[in-house]
């Protein structure tokens, strides 16, 4: 696997591909594909991303075509050639790369998952106290406090039902 990431080369060979080909392919090696098909799909990806980066004026640097702005950016305007699939697939290869090589998106980690609960029935007092243990559980200070004033906005409201204006808009 290792020697055919090592001698990717695109089958277009667009201009900038020799400024970013060492970049792209010590990404994709670094992300482990298990296959050549998802090492291919990882080199395409990445291919297309580096590229558009590079004629936007970027640097080779795979943080920076990789930040999920750049990927919803080159989604959005660096392929307009291929399918809306096309593109759904160039993004989940690229969200999968920074996933692997950079580690997930939030900042300490992955939050702690929640337990399943019965979701017909109010919360008690005791479920509010957990929601908030759980969320002073997180891994990071950014994340206690986005849950935390998440819990006390959904919480506070205190709605049985929406008020009817609501409803009829």
């Amino acid at each position: 696997m290792e020697r055919r990431i090592a001698q990717y080369q695109p089958s277009n060979r667009p201009p900038a591909w020799e400024r970013v080909a060492d970049e792209v392919r010590t990404t994709v090696a670094r992300a482990t594909p298990t296959t050549t098909h998802r090492a291919r799909d990882l080199l395409t990806a990445l291919t297309r991303i580096a590229v558009y980066a590079d004629q936007q004026g970027h640097r080779a640097d795979a943080r920076l075509w990789l930040a999920p702005a750049m990927v919803e950016q080159f989604a959005a305007a660096g392929c307009p050639e291929v399918t809306q699939a096309t593109r759904a697939n160039y993004r989940a290869c690229l969200t999968a790369l920074r996933t692997a090589v950079f580690g997930p998106d939030l900042p300490g980690g992955r939050p702690v998952p929640l337990s399943a609960s019965d979701p017909s029935q109010p919360y008690s007092p005791n479920d509010k106290a957990g929601l908030w243990a759980w969320a002073g559980g997180q891994p990071t200070a950014e994340l206690r406090r986005g849950l935390w004033l998440l819990l006390a906005l959904g919480l506070g409201c205190g709605l049985d039902v929406l008020p009817r204006e609501v409803v009829d808009g």
